[in-house]
């Protein structure tokens, strides 16, 4: 497996939609899932401050197949050299380590915006997501036991970058 990430295009937006309707991917979210609407009004409002890309792949050593996309990675940058990294995968890419490289690779990107920590709410049943951001050295610093979606448990992840 070979990934990269790209910036979205607005070519992009009815992928990242279907990605944040997956069964899976709701279930996990922070939010419920949108409306098609809202969800194209979300992409096309985002503040410069959101950062989305897609997480392509392509099998290892064949460089004629086209990149294909398995997912999405998102910083959202903070005025404090810090960025939530939310991150979701489709699902013929959950569990071959896609989410461990594209955590990985995000933070060339967030250096480039002078970030120096990134944090992530990972629910606490998901625990794909747990094992993934402990694997790319992820540090888990708290709980937060509500939040506006009534969620039961978010636990909070940070990494600091060198």
């Amino acid at each position: 497996m070979t990934c990269r990430l790209r910036p979205v295009t607005d070519a992009d937006e009815p992928f990242l939609f279907a990605l944040r309707i997956d069964p899976e991917v709701a279930q996990q979210s922070a939010a419920p899932a949108p409306s098609r609407e809202a969800h194209a009004q979300w992409f096309a409002a985002r503040p410069a401050t959101r950062l989305l890309y897609i997480v392509e792949d392509r099998p290892d050593g064949v460089t004629e197949t086209p990149w294909d996309r398995a997912g999405m990675i998102r910083l959202d940058l903070t005025p404090d050299a810090t960025a939530w990294v939310s991150l979701a995968l489709c699902p013929r890419a959950r569990g071959w380590g896609y989410g461990r490289e594209a955590l990985g690779l995000i933070e060339a990107e967030a250096a480039v915006h002078g970030v120096r920590t990134l944090h992530a709410w990972i629910k606490g049943a998901n625990t794909p997501s747990l094992r993934c951001f402990d694997a790319a050295g992820y540090h888990f610093v708290g709980h937060v036991a509500t939040m506006r979606f009534a969620m039961k448990e978010l636990r909070v992840a940070m990494k600091e970058l060198t």
